[in-house]
């Protein structure tokens, strides 16, 4: 299947099984992240009546089981197959708990939505709610330039839902990031909360780098190194030293990401949704608005008129 917002498998994220595999690693314990957002996200939907979400980057489906559990019909797409993969195991290690036979997933791309691999039935009437979270939408270049991928996606997401659905999605504090990227970068002995990644602890260092073209910063770089004791990968990785002992570790390629501003984002999403849209941003899903706060992630969550 051809990836249309991913021009070379070079430009994708997460190529194979081991990458999937270490990246479920590198999320940390499903229960343990989901604790930080559930409740809130949990609440948003319950807000807007949803009844149906589209899982729009759903990685190894720990928010669309989530979803499931909570008694949601849930499809789910995500542009790697092996993510894919890895969730779909999910749903038929569980096929005979509720909810879980009517999963639907596939191989799926922003700027073609309609065709996923395998089909995905979308509702006639559209969903209740899209999710996009955990930093995903970043992971898309702006092939076209002026951000027109961006909002060609976007336009794609808001086309799926019902008058009244709502889009949450997210991006990195970008701005915190471009003005000081040795503070985004992260070690053994220097590590906080992160409210997607950085509750698990094989990831011993996160080395954040940013681009600037012109004097405008184009891309963020993050590269990871996961302890891979204890796993069965092993022989995967090599020797290296944490804290003071030897262990066996994976070091990450380069992920690059666009760095969205919140001023930005906001501009792009309305430009699809109309500036009278029901909007409100939130800092690390926290209902503290306002942009003094210093979130890890910005939350955006927008209303179809």
């Amino acid at each position: 299947m051809t990836i249309p917002n991913f021009v070379s498998e070079k430009d994708r994220p997460y190529t194979d099984g081991k990458d999937a595999k270490l990246w479920h690693l590198f999320i940390g314990s499903s229960d343990e992240r989901i604790s930080l957002y559930k409740n809130s996200l949990l609440k948003i939907l319950q807000a807007h009546d949803v009844k149906c979400v589209l899982d729009a980057a759903c990685g190894t489906g720990i928010d669309s089981i989530m979803l499931v559990e909570e008694g949601y019909k849930v499809n789910s797409i995500d542009a790697s197959d092996p993510m894919i993969e890895y969730a779909r195991r999910t749903r038929w290690d569980r096929r005979k708990d509720p909810g879980f036979r009517d999963w639907q997933l596939g191989t799926g791309d922003w700027l073609d939505t309609q065709n996923c691999e395998p089909t995905i039935t979308h509702p006639k009437e559209g969903y209740g709610a899209i999710i996009c979270i955990g930093n995903s939408f970043c992971c898309l270049p702006d092939f076209e330039g002026g951000q027109k991928t961006h909002r060609r996606a976007i336009k794609n997401l808001y086309d799926l839902l019902k008058p009244g659905g709502v889009l949450i999605v997210d991006h990195s504090n970008y701005e915190s990031i471009i003005a000081n990227p040795r503070a985004a970068s992260k070690s053994t002995n220097s590590r906080t909360p992160d409210l997607y990644y950085d509750t698990c602890d094989r990831m011993f260092n996160l080395t954040t780098g940013v681009l600037f073209e012109n004097g405008i910063c184009t891309e963020v770089a993050v590269q990871y190194d996961l302890d891979l004791t204890g796993t069965g990968m092993e022989n995967d990785g090599e020797q290296t030293e944490r804290d003071g002992r030897k262990v066996p570790a994976y070091h990450s390629k380069k992920l690059s990401l666009y760095p969205h501003t919140v001023d930005g984002f906001t501009v792009l999403l309305q430009s699809v949704f109309g500036k009278e849209a029901q909007y409100e941003i939130l800092p690390d899903f926290k209902e503290t608005s306002g942009k003094s706060a210093d979130p890890a992630y910005w939350v955006h969550v927008i209303t179809k008129a």
